[in-house]
């Protein structure tokens, strides 16, 4: 079965209802799930916590209730802040060469994609486009 990570973007789509990709989301995860095995790692999920704490107050939902269905969905997310770790300057460089298509979390996922063998992700992010294969309906 092959990997798919799910990228930040894609996650607060598939758990947000008011967001723009909302429908697509859910769509393409329904799609996915049965057929591929998709990656959650502790770097999405710490920046995914982050942007639902925010939109929480912007859209007037239960950050709590949101935060709780996030652990159900990801019980155990992968370890990728490892690469934070062991691929610092790699993560680094790959960043300022992307001139701005990359924060630095997307390219420790990048990064940490490469290390892992995964070829395709799970996003809405136009910056990954070149670095790893983003899936689509």
């Amino acid at each position: 079965m092959e990997t798919v990570l799910v990228d930040t973007s894609f996650l607060i789509g598939l758990l947000c209802e008011r967001d723009v990709h909302h429908n697509t989301a859910k769509r393409l995860y329904i799609k996915l799930k049965d057929k591929h095995n998709l990656l959650f790692t502790d770097v999405v999920l710490a920046e995914s916590i982050t942007v639902l704490e925010r939109r929480s107050k912007e859209w007037n939902f239960s950050f709590k209730e949101v935060a709780n269905s996030l652990r159900r969905l990801v019980p155990n997310p992968a370890q990728f802040s490892y690469y934070f770790l062991t691929k610092f300057w790699t993560i680094w460089d790959l960043m300022l060469e992307s001139q701005g298509r990359l924060t630095f979390n997307d390219a420790l996922l990048v990064v940490g994609c490469r290390e892992e063998g995964i070829e395709k992700i799970a996003t809405f992010d136009k910056g990954f486009q070149g670095y790893l294969e983003l899936t689509k309906l």
